[in-house]
């Protein structure tokens, strides 16, 4: 699939800097040029979010009492520090329910206050052809108009398709002719 999409190409020209985000000096432009060792331009679109265990209703629902669930500050630094023109800010959809939904607006008035304009929209990838149902809160922020923003909703919610499960996805390929090898034990079919 990456080779016909060609995010290959996409790929082979990232790089992956790991560093502790709770320290805002890890969140600035100088320091993320010093560790990736090249001189940033204008960064046009920022995508991520924190971890999901502070709102997950499988981890500690703690919200923002919970040191993970204050990594939003880390990447709300991030985009004071590069003023994308875009972000897509993601986690799970505890974060909309969480302590009644006071922490998802206080996140968005922080993003606010950055001046982007905000869209908040619900995902699940069973939607979009994914046998699995991940239910996602997405936070599009842009300098644009709401307008762009309608525009991207829409367009969301046009391409959703037929729910699948994992047969329908097995369905067609050829029978295994010798069972493949699980470390040293022969799995059995």
């Amino acid at each position: 699939i990456c080779l016909k999409t060609g995010i290959h190409i996409f790929l082979s020209h990232t790089q992956v800097i790991q560093s502790d985000l709770s320290k805002k000096e890890n969140t600035t432009r100088d320091f993320i040029e010093s560790i990736s060792g090249k001189k940033l331009g204008k960064i046009e679109v920022v995508i991520g979010g924190p971890p999901c265990q502070a709102f997950s209703s499988a981890g500690s629902r703690k919200g923002l009492e919970d040191d993970r669930g204050q990594l939003y500050l880390g990447y709300l630094n991030i985009l004071r520090s590069f003023t994308p023109h875009t972000f897509i800010f993601e986690n799970v959809i505890g974060l909309k329910r969480i302590e009644g939904g006071q922490v998802l607006e206080k996140i968005k008035k922080d993003f606010l206050k950055l001046g982007y304009n905000l869209r908040v929209i619900h995902l699940n990838s069973v939607d979009f052809g994914v046998p699995q149902f991940r239910d996602r809160v997405f936070v599009i922020g842009t300098f644009d108009d709401s307008i762009v923003l309608d525009k991207i909703e829409r367009k969301l919610l046009i391409v959703k398709t037929e729910q699948r499960v994992v047969s329908d996805i097995l369905r067609g390929l050829p029978a295994a002719r010798v069972a493949p090898k699980n470390h040293d034990y022969d799995l059995a079919y």
